[in-house]
């Protein structure tokens, strides 16, 4: 396999382009499944933080390219495998999923010792195809104004991807944020006040009070986070607790009396529970002997057919299935030859959207290379 990138396109996201050889062409015609192409675009040399500036992508190789977006300037490396057959779906998850702090949760390279962890990524016996690229500086967008930004990420919070991004969030930011900021900074400053006056009646120790002074970069947590208990005494909590649970549940039955069980016709709650319950579960039980009754049916009707058939007929039958099956298979490695010639390298090989074939120049790619010059990312 041969792999290849465009670093003279101008934008921060760059073509990558593959070809196979004839062997490898021939191995994922003969699996008769979908074949796609791993890729991981690694930092070099950003320790830590390059679990969180690592770009991974899950492609199929019939698309022959791919737009990589690149969020940070310097050196970087590349790598690539084909992978195929039954193990695509799990690994796909294992491959790309993310966790709750923005990196994958799976670890494939090691950005300490420069190392990948092969393991499942090398899964099909291609190989891992590898390659070093220096991405400039100048290639990033250059950065709103400090003033600006505060004020276009004030509701939205963390750092625009791109300039598209950061543009939306412009629009937003001189037309309805303009109308609402007025009420809305109202409304957080009422709020906040409503629960430091309600933890002040109690007593309530170690209040924060960050949240009037900043009211959209605190949380509405800052404000009891840090509380140690009430000046009243520590068993006051403790007192109030059985009295909260039986008022609520006084009120719970009042409303449940009032407006569910007389409605519905029940002279009581356990009457309700009984005949509720009941008529539940008889459902579920009659449903269960239907889908039973039918598949027992079902498999019955079969085995009698197939006592009926003569040995003869059973045979040919049997033969019908083979060839209908061989058919099949041709079929679908015709199909996957004419698709796959489309990758195979032919001497001229270029990262490039106008080199790709006709057909290869999908509205996909096309939208891609539109977007990819006109929205530029900010380095991180």
């Amino acid at each position: 396999m041969n792999i290849g990138i465009d670093l003279k396109h101008k934008g921060t996201s760059v073509p990558v382009s593959w070809c196979l050889g004839k062997e490898e062409l021939n191995k994922l015609v003969e699996s008769q499944g979908e074949a796609y192409l791993l890729l991981l675009v690694a930092p070099l040399d950003s320790g830590h933080e390059g679990y969180f500036k690592e770009a991974r992508y899950f492609v199929p190789v019939q698309k022959k390219m791919e737009y990589v977006d690149f969020c940070t300037p310097g050196k970087h490396r590349i790598f690539s495998t084909v992978v195929w057959g039954n193990r695509c779906k799990n690994l796909k998850k294992s491959f790309m999923e993310k966790g709750s702090n923005g990196a994958y949760s799976r670890s494939f390279y090691n950005p300490y010792d420069d190392k990948l962890v092969e393991g499942d990524f090398n899964a099909c016996g291609f190989g891992i195809r590898s390659f070093e690229v220096d991405f400039p500086k100048e290639a990033f967008a250059k950065e709103p104004p400090a003033w600006e930004k505060k004020w276009v990420n004030l509701f939205w919070g963390g750092k625009s991807a791109d300039q598209c991004h950061y543009r939306k969030k412009r629009i937003f930011a001189y037309s309805f944020q303009l109308v609402f900021f007025p009420p809305i900074l109202l409304a957080i400053e009422l709020a906040s006040w409503v629960i430091i006056s309600a933890l002040l009646l109690f007593g309530i120790k170690g209040i924060g009070f960050r949240k009037i002074l900043h009211p959209f970069s605190e949380p509405f947590s800052s404000i009891w986070d840090e509380t140690k208990g009430s000046v009243f005494g520590e068993h006051l909590p403790l007192r109030l607790l059985p009295s909260i649970f039986l008022g609520s549940c006084v009120t719970t039955w009042v409303i449940c009396r009032i407006f569910g069980f007389q409605i519905v016709g029940f002279k009581s709650i356990w009457e309700a529970i009984i005949i509720g319950g009941a008529a539940t579960g008889a459902a579920v039980v009659a449903s269960g002997l239907i889908v039973i009754s039918y598949y027992g049916l079902i498999k019955a009707i079969n085995k009698i057919r197939n006592a009926l058939i003569s040995e003869e007929r059973r045979e040919r039958k049997i033969r019908l299935k083979i060839l209908l099956e061989e058919e099949r298979i041709k079929k679908i490695q015709e199909r996957l030859q004419a698709e796959y010639a489309l990758l195979a390298c032919d001497g001229n090989f270029s990262a490039s959207l106008k080199n790709l074939p006709p057909e290869k120049r999908t509205i996909h790619l096309s939208y891609k290379n539109l977007k990819s010059r006109m929205c530029k990312s900010f380095a991180r």
